[in-house]
């Protein structure tokens, strides 16, 4: 087990709001006797108040319980160029992490980063106990201006611990890769969408004391960045890639062809051949062509189109042999795999989904090590195994670093459930965990309080699904399938909510009476008392058309309040398991909400960020 100190910072801007909410009088929430007709959306007069949040040591002799098998997604790993035992990895939302024993055994580098964000980390490879890492965050400010997050960490201990750089304190953020000059022990490359000094690609020359912008971009996004061994410089632009002969301001030039762009792509990654540089490869997202794939043999002045991989996915990764300019993996939601430079392409799906890089063993070309959202694996390439659901090894016991969106707590407090990105939903307790069957991406979740054998479960756009002996894991003797309890919020049966909604969307479970749940669509908020087998709509109608901006609370009594957020507003309905539909009210906000929150022990006291 381990037992860590956990330290509290804000995530943004924390607003509390006081209202006065007769729960229980004959009059409804306007204040008006039943048979009145109110206007439910007429502003009402709460206060509300801007909540300081400082960081604090709050909570110690944190047991964890859980999980123990799978990771989480990892963005990015380096295998020490001195040692290959040694690899440091970057997750998503759980930190740096590290090992000694090439992936058997990891241990956090430090929890108590200003976020655990990771995007890249690269290694020096002219003085390789030096690293750096880059954490791809923004930060809004209590002054409400998108102030940058410190984004860029460097290690000089061999990857033990990472500091700040000052130079990017209060100015950097939104950095999506850093790379090391293979010529200069001093020079460090930062690709940035959202520096204060504009976007674009940064260099420093002093070991990251300084930055200064090299490659301004003053429209589209920056993607991708490669530094060639001889120094040359290659950077992506949405459907376009610039080179430079030694990234140099003033000497970026656009591709003479292929890349050069006159194509409609959102998104390009690339990589280079270690055993002949010219040849580098790209893979797309966006444009006719899906995830496309185009290669050149010059360095990137020009790229022929190879072939489509599949559309509706996403670009993620390249990664090419170190000895073979012909075997490359290019990682999408799915992995790919050529033999031959990219006349054709196998799936090699390797167990998972969602793959964000590929990394070869510098010792050994024939090891590689791959992150997706589970986690990592080890693919051994000699003799090379076509079926890499046998051919690979996991990597990633104690890296525990799932996208947990969503948790509930069971009622004796020894177990939880909980919702993962592309782990599905699991129980997890003391010693193991099992998942429950609803598939996909795990999103909101709770327990029944009262039948302790039910819970219930959301995946991909509000799939919800209720689960009986959830307590059994799969394979033994009661085991049951969950079922889809979307109903009336499905009335055309096509296997999606009507009224839409998000990838993770919210929904609420009651705890005084599980069978009581609360959905609030794109368009208004339905209730169900049944649990899930019938749904009522119950709000007026309202119109957003992102899950960012919708949020539900309630106070978990038999007649509970039910709070919700849609955009600027703050909706509350009183007594919602009776309340006749539309007798809500709003409260006008400064501005959109993320996160809701009430006060366990006040009724009237809700917190927003």
């Amino acid at each position: 087990m381990n037992h860590r100190s956990l330290t509290l910072y804000p995530a943004a801007l924390c607003l509390l709001v006081l209202f006065h909410c007769s729960c229980n009088s004959a009059h409804n929430e306007t204040g008006k006797a039943p048979g009145s007709k109110p206007n439910p959306y007429d502003d009402a007069p709460p206060v509300i108040s801007r909540a300081k949040v400082t960081g604090t040591t709050m909570l110690s002799n944190v047991v964890e319980i859980g999980l123990f098998d799978g990771a989480g997604r990892v963005t990015c790993l380096v295998i020490d160029k001195a040692d290959s035992n040694h690899l440091v990895a970057g997750a998503a939302t759980g930190g740096l992490w590290s090992t000694h024993d090439r992936g058997r055994t990891w241990a956090p580098i430090d929890d108590h980063l200003p976020t655990l964000s990771i995007r890249s980390i690269t290694q020096n490879p002219l003085q390789t106990n030096t690293y750096y890492a880059c954490t791809n965050t923004t930060m809004v400010t209590a002054a409400g201006s998108g102030i940058a997050r410190p984004d860029i960490y460097k290690s000089s201990d061999g990857g033990q611990t990472f500091q700040l750089l000052p130079a990017t304190a209060g100015t950097f953020n939104n950095v999506t890769r850093v790379v090391c000059s293979p010529l200069d022990v001093n020079t460090v490359y930062a690709l940035s969408n959202k520096f204060l000094g504009g976007r674009g690609l940064y260099r420093s020359q002093n070991g990251g004391q300084s930055f200064t912008l090299v490659m301004p971009v003053a429209n589209g996004e920056v993607n991708d960045l490669e530094v060639l061994p001889d120094g040359r410089v290659l950077v992506s632009v949405d459907d376009e890639v610039f080179r430079s002969p030694n990234g140099n301001s003033g000497t970026f030039t656009p591709s003479v062809s292929g890349l050069n762009g006159t194509n409609t792509f959102t998104y390009i990654d690339m990589a280079f051949s270690p055993s002949q540089p010219n040849r580098v490869y790209a893979i797309t997202t966006g444009g006719n062509s899906g995830v496309g794939l185009f290669k050149s043999i010059d360095g990137g002045q020009n790229w022929t189109f190879q072939q489509s991989l599949v559309s509706g996915e996403f670009t993620r990764t390249l990664g090419v042999k170190p000895n073979n300019p012909d075997f490359y993996l290019a990682g999408s939601v799915g992995l790919y795999l050529t033999q031959n430079g990219g006349s054709t392409f196998n799936f090699y799906g390797a167990g998972g989904v969602d793959w964000w890089s590929v990394n070869f063993d510098p010792h050994n070309p024939d090891k590689l090590f791959l992150t997706f959202d589970q986690g990592i694996v080890e693919i051994g390439l000699n003799p090379f195994n076509p079926n890499a659901n046998t051919a690979y090894k996991r990597r990633d016991s104690l890296l525990n670093c799932a996208q947990i969106y969503h948790g509930d707590y069971f009622v004796t407090g020894d177990r939880v459930i909980i919702g993962m990105q592309d782990m599905s939903t699991s129980v997890a307790y003391p010693g193991g965990e099992h998942g429950i069957g609803a598939g996909g991406d795990g999103a909101w979740c709770f327990f029944h309080k009262q039948d302790t054998t039910v819970a219930y479960a959301s995946s991909q756009n509000g799939n919800i699904k209720r689960k009986t002996n959830v307590n059994i894991p799969f394979g033994q003797s009661g085991w049951t399938n969950p079922v889809s309890i979307l109903n009336q919020l499905d009335a055309d049966a096509n296997g999606s909510v009507d009224e839409g909604a998000g990838f993770i969307h919210p929904f609420m479970m009651n705890n005084a009476d599980g069978q009581q749940l609360y959905f609030p669509t794109y368009k208004r908020l339905w209730r169900s008392t049944n649990g899930g087998t019938n749904w009522q709509p119950i709000s007026q109608y309202y119109n957003i058309t992102s899950t960012l901006d919708l949020n539900i609370e309630c106070n978990h009594k038999a007649n509970p309040i039910v709070y919700w957020t849609i955009k600027d507003s703050l909706i509350v309905m009183v007594n919602a398991k009776t309340a006749a539909a539309g007798s809500e009210f709003r409260i006008k906000m400064p501005g959109k909400m993320r996160w809701l929150r009430r006060d366990p022990g006040n009724d009237s006291i809700v917190y927003v960020t």
